[in-house]
């Protein structure tokens, strides 16, 4: 008869309200009914007001155990083990709990390798209930959050994780990892704003990525890819140059800043500082020699000063890289009057021009290597197309991703001019002998130049072209 009871020590705790007893038997009616709330308010009051004793905590500790409120149960041991470190029945309990943590967290490991990641995440959660001062428990569950993509609690756990300063003999390696992911996190949520086109956000959360990796270069690259998007070009390029400095063999790194000083280069030159437009272009061409606009922007620049020996070699080059470019003929015929493309590419200037360029391909290709493993899974920015499905040119050089081969293969070179020769031999020789009569008052000939352009766009498709590799925003692995 509990609630019987509970009214008789009610009526003697008001007679004497200051006699423990009393209280002790009422908590003892109240937990036999259940109320286990009441129970937990009763023993507050008598730490708020009384001198806290290991006791005390140990008793609200179980109070809160039977309510399944295992985190306050977890907080009041350790409380009670700061006051008594020997209090068995304190030990006792929050080992208890310790291994049923453990548990948990073995189960959420077995369910994130079967791809049931949500099941993971609640394993997870009830792990760090029971011992929520787990470092590692917290990185965990940072990265299935991320995973999930819920960035915001990714963030909120791994910056736990990365402040907890348990597990002594741990603590560096447990640091490290924590501050990996959360870079990571981070680096994602930035992914994730990106492809909304949000930039600025991305950009405020990649530097806030770098501050806790300052050596992997995805995130510099990553940052100035939105740089690059909002035209901020010189923050673009401190950007690359920082990724460059860390990891100076990557190709995706030499591809954005050639894309980069080319475009410093084009508005040099409409702003008619052709000396400055002709320094971005060499930079463009040293860190990737294999691509035919930037010889053929140099050429322009080197016409506008005058440099006309520049400006053919240049030129050559540009030509030798794509033969089949409708923008090269007019530059090349106005440099070299009076002569063919084929010409051109069969005089001895272009075979000089050739080896040199075809010894530059190769040495920048000899000094590429992939990006390092983490720096590889930062670079996950992914470039909007247009209506087409194409990607905008104005960002084409900015897509991370597997080794271009600039240019052509050198054995590629002389069997594909020989071809265009003699192509361009056997056309003009077809027109002679089907020329029109005398008394024909139109032209006598077709324009040789438009024969070239004919077969030289028959040829395009022996030429490579670039192969961007488009990254899918994939998660990354714990």
């Amino acid at each position: 008869m509990f609630l019987a009871a509970l009214e008789s020590f009610a009526k003697a705790i008001e007679l004497r309200p200051d006699f423990r007893p009393y209280h002790m038997r009422s908590l003892v009616c109240l937990s036999m009914l259940g109320r286990y709330s009441d129970c937990i308010r009763l023993v507050t009051n008598w730490l708020e007001t009384d001198t806290p004793s290991p006791d005390l905590f140990t008793l609200r500790a179980r109070l809160y155990h039977r309510l399944n409120q295992a985190t306050m149960c977890y907080f009041d041991l350790k409380a009670a083990l700061r006051l008594d470190p020997s209090c068995s029945q304190a030990r006792a309990l929050l080992e208890e709990l310790e291994q049923a943590a453990e548990h948990s967290r073995q189960q959420a490991i077995t369910k994130a390798l079967e791809g049931e990641l949500s099941d993971a995440l609640a394993k997870m959660t009830t792990a760090l209930e029971q011992n929520p001062e787990k470092a590692h428990y917290y990185i965990f569950r940072g990265t299935l959050y991320r995973r999930l993509n819920d960035f915001p609690a990714a963030i909120e756990d791994l910056a736990l994780a990365v402040e907890l300063g348990g597990e002594p003999e741990r603590s560096v390696a447990l640091e490290e990892d924590g501050r990996t992911q959360l870079a990571l996190a981070y680096n994602d949520f930035a992914v994730h704003c990106f492809s909304w086109g949000f930039y600025s956000e991305a950009i405020m959360l990649l530097t806030r990525a770098i501050c806790e990796r300052r050596d992997e270069s995805g995130l510099f690259i990553n940052r100035g890819d939105c740089f690059y998007k909002q035209k901020e070009w010189h923050f673009a390029l401190a950007d690359y140059q920082q990724a460059d400095e860390l990891d100076p063999h990557s190709t995706s790194i030499r591809l954005r800043l050639a894309t980069i000083h080319n475009t410093l280069g084009l508005n040099s030159y409409n702003d008619l500082k052709f000396q400055e437009a002709v320094e971005r272009f060499s930079a463009a061409i040293e860190y990737e020699p294999g691509v035919a606009q930037y010889y053929r922007n140099r050429a322009k620049a080197h016409r506008r000063m005058h440099g006309v020996e520049e400006a053919k070699q240049d030129a050559i080059s540009a030509l030798i890289l794509d033969p089949s470019s409708d923008e090269l003929v007019p530059l090349v015929l106005s440099l070299f009057p009076g002569c063919s493309l084929s010409d051109v590419t069969s005089s001895t200037t272009a075979q000089t021009v050739r080896v040199g360029l075809m010894a530059q391909i190769q040495a920048c290709k000899t000094t590429a290597s992939p990006a390092s493993r983490l720096s590889e899974k930062l670079e996950k920015m992914v470039l909007e197309c247009d209506a087409d499905g194409q990607l905008d040119t104005d960002c084409q050089s900015l897509l991370s991703g597997e080794e271009v081969e600039a240019g052509l293969e050198p054995h590629v070179f002389p069997q594909q001019l020989a071809r265009s020769k003699e192509q361009v031999v056997q056309a003009v020789r077809t027109l002679l002998q089907q020329r029109q009569p005398l008394c024909h008052m139109g032209p006598r000939l077709a324009p040789l130049r438009a024969a070239v352009h004919t077969l030289e766009r028959t040829s395009s498709a022996a030429r490579r072209s670039y192969a961007w590799r488009d990254f899918g925003g994939i998660g990354l692995s714990c």
